[in-house]
């Protein structure tokens, strides 16, 4: 796995020093660009708690072998539940559902790579989104 290339379309990321949480599939969908009318993976499902390891059991051609690469990013779903906005500030987005200080908002949006973008809005962490994030488009 190490000396594989990534054959993902965005390779403009970085590798984060420190990374903790879920890993999760929501209603992923996968074919292989070299095959596209075979559907490897039709509304997958699967997480895989941090911290914990876990065995991707199954017989020969079930397709578990797919599943990784995905999850690398060395392949990207065909389609799949994107992240959401909600009809509120960056700040808001952000912090939804968690009570959070302004420092630990911005240190979230540091770690994802967004504070730079962020502040280069005319409202900062205070600009309204709407759910499609049409407003996040800068001209």
């Amino acid at each position: 796995m190490i000396s594989r290339s990534n054959s993902s379309l965005n390779q403009d990321g970085s590798t984060l020093a420190t990374m903790q949480g879920n890993i999760e599939f929501r209603n992923v969908y996968f074919s292989y660009l070299s095959r596209p009318e075979i559907s490897i993976l039709s509304g997958f499902y699967q997480t895989v708690p941090s911290r914990k390891t876990v065995a991707l059991v199954g017989r020969n051609g079930s397709r578990k072998s797919s599943i990784i690469p995905l999850m690398e990013r060395f392949y990207d779903p065909t389609f799949g539940e994107e992240p959401a906005l909600l009809s509120l500030s960056i700040k808001d987005n952000i912090a939804y559902g968690r009570s959070a200080t302004s420092d630990q908002i911005e240190e979230a949006a540091k770690t994802a790579h967004a504070h730079d973008f962020i502040t280069s809005l005319e409202m900062g962490y205070e600009t309204q989104v709407d759910r499609t994030g049409l407003a996040l488009t800068k001209e």
